[in-house]
């Protein structure tokens, strides 16, 4: 039987992880990412939220706590380049501001400055987003060439993915091409890990929306997704 890593601690740092940044965001990337959820050029503080919408019964407490674990790494991962540094910042990490009723409603808000790098939380939207569309990676991925053609296979779906979502769409290929390989690098790094995350997001997330504000009340919000035939 695999053996799952204990969500319960948040965030739980593997002795392996190393020192050295593992994620890295260029600075063609962040500034397109930027202009994605709204920034200007100029120096311009905001209010950015991720709101994550979830079914308000039935939820396995297990793959739930599987789901923020796996976006506690990935905002860690990506802010910090690995998860070493982030641990060590207790007030750094990612916080739930609320929770709202109705469809269940985890909001996570941070304020940032245009030119102080926030393409943590927008990396960490992204990355919750086309969640339920990472292939998982079969027992023979192990092997060297079987897990290269995984990583190929991975890409060119991302890649294809993005290119058709309205918000990404006015990123050039080459930057276009730079988001595909953080994603993939991400999923890649969280491969173990990814099961109970991917399930609770296939059957338990409705929408994963980022919003700027309060200057722009109305925001940048992530497209709606794609409707999913509910799995048994």
């Amino acid at each position: 039987m695999e053996h799952e890593p204990d969500y319960w601690i948040l965030p739980r740092l593997d002795r392996r992880e190393p020192d050295r940044p593992e994620v890295r965001v260029v600075r063609p990337l962040q500034r397109a990412l930027w202009r994605a959820v709204g920034f200007t050029e100029t120096r311009e503080r905001a209010k950015l939220s991720l709101r994550i919408v979830m079914r308000h019964e039935r939820l396995n407490v297990r793959h739930w706590a599987a789901y923020l674990a796996f976006a506690d790494r990935v905002y860690g991962r990506v802010k910090f380049g690995s998860l070493r540094p982030y641990v060590r910042k207790e007030r750094a990490q990612l916080t739930v501001a609320e929770a709202r009723t109705g469809s269940l409603v985890l909001v996570i808000t941070e304020i940032v400055d245009a030119l102080a790098s926030p393409h943590g939380l927008i990396l960490t939207a992204l990355t919750l987003k086309y969640l339920p569309d990472v292939i998982k990676a079969p027992a023979a991925a192990y092997r060297d060439y079987e897990q290269g053609r995984l990583h190929r296979a991975e890409r060119k779906r991302l890649l294809a993915l993005m290119s058709a979502d309205e918000t990404l769409q006015p990123l050039e290929a080459k930057v276009l091409s730079q988001l595909t390989g953080v994603l993939s690098k991400i999923y890649e790094l969280e491969q173990h890990r990814l099961a109970s995350a991917q399930n609770f997001a296939i059957r338990s997330v409705l929408d994963v929306q980022l919003e700027k504000g309060p200057e722009d009340r109305q925001g940048a919000t992530l497209p709606e997704p794609r409707s999913r035939k509910k799995r048994r």
